[in-house]
């Protein structure tokens, strides 16, 4: 208090800093001095601090009443302004490729180009999501962080609506990264290695196909290995790095479960190794390159080749035999399972756990019988 009117009090560049509202100490003047204090706290952490703290200064009007609506209403932003804001505030505390991750849906909420301000505009929003070809799963990613950006533009007095985005689960199927645990059958992985193989336009990818369902191997592991992961003798594969892809953009980071495993190689992996290692790999180079140099793009390669070359063999998905890339790893998993490999010492191979493995990938034994003792 000061001069009996409410003050914020707050320190930014080393020194402390005094701001008088103008308003007496009630309880309806508290809200607007904490709503007026919640907007110099998002602007440090944006850095759009003005220092002079005009901006923060009660106008000078005829009446109080007009005084106090200045400060209650801060300007109204439209959704894709305050996740512009939000990106500029999260920037500094959060990896690059979160970063990346809310430029895309920034970016996906200015094509559309409608404002959001209650449930029946996210349903639009999701409709005109579909229609361009975003799955449901891409669709929840973007929409946990409209969500979540909104309740942020809540708390700092940048939004004054209820949150469009509180129901949105109710109109989203989710399927997380992985969840289809469909898996093939050895002469279905059998016979779309050869269609990789003998494909005109898809022939290179046939390695890198072959590989994923030998290993089991997470989508991010195959795109960033290189051949200093790969044992001199090919007998072994440390599994200790993972790309992860945003948009166009590729960033290395360690495996989904932060711990680094080895693979050991069986004769058909060190075969197709052998097949495909230059005479004397760069460590640094990538193992399964993209066909224009750099990483190899999982998606192009799945919209592209995996599509075609399933359907070339009669996988579709309106005859259900269509599964995506990931499933390879199922496959791996499956199809160890079936041949007595014990879950623990398959978690270890895959990365994963073996509880994991029960739950997911155990079967009922219908035909098996209570032994005699």
């Amino acid at each position: 208090m000061s001069n009996n009117r409410l003050q914020l009090v707050f320190r930014y560049g080393g020194k402390r800093n005094y701001l008088s509202t103008g308003l007496s100490d009630t309880p309806e003047n508290r809200k607007l001095a904490e709503a007026k204090a919640k907007v110099i706290e998002s602007d440090i952490a944006c850095e759009k601090l003005d220092e002079t703290l005009e901006k923060y200064k009660p106008k000078q009007v005829t009446t109080k009443i007009t005084t106090n609506l200045a400060i209650a209403q801060p300007k109204s932003l439209t959704l894709t302004e305050l996740l512009e804001r939000y990106i500029e505030f999260k920037t500094p505390i959060v990896q690059k490729n979160t970063i990346r991750l809310y430029q895309s849906a920034k970016e996906h909420l200015e094509r559309f180009g409608k404002p959001i301000q209650n449930w029946n505009d996210t349903q639009l929003l999701i409709q005109w999501m579909r229609s361009n070809k975003i799955s449901d799963t891409t669709i929840h990613k973007y929409f946990v962080d409209y969500k979540a950006c909104v309740n942020w533009g809540r708390e700092h007095a940048l939004w004054d609506l209820q949150n469009p985005f509180k129901y949105y689960q109710k109109s989203l199927k989710r399927l997380k990264s992985g969840e289809d645990r469909r898996a093939f059958t050895l002469e279905q992985r059998d016979a779309i290695i050869k269609a990789f193989q003998d494909s005109r336009y898809y022939k290179y990818y046939a390695p890198f196909v072959k590989f994923r369902f030998l290993t089991g191997c997470r989508t991010g592991e195959v795109t960033g290995l290189q051949w200093k992961h790969v044992a001199e003798d090919m007998t072994s594969i440390n599994f200790c790095e993972s790309v992860v892809q945003v948009g166009r953009q590729f960033t290395r980071k360690v495996t989904k479960t932060n711990e680094a495993r080895v693979f050991r190689c069986n004769h058909q992996m060190q075969a197709l190794l052998a097949e495909i290692r230059p005479e004397n790999p760069n460590a640094e180079n990538l193992v399964f390159p993209g066909k224009e140099g750099g990483y190899l793009d999982p998606k192009n390669f799945c919209n592209k080749a995996w599509i075609s070359v399933l359907q070339s063999v009669g996988m579709t998905e309106e005859n259900e035999l269509y599964a995506p890339p990931y499933c390879t790893r199922h496959t791996f998993i499956t199809l160890c399972l079936e041949r007595g490999i014990q879950p623990k010492d398959l978690a270890e191979w895959c990365g994963t756990s073996a509880q994991m493995i029960h739950e997911h990938y155990g079967k009922k034994n219908d035909s098996l019988e209570v032994p005699e003792f």
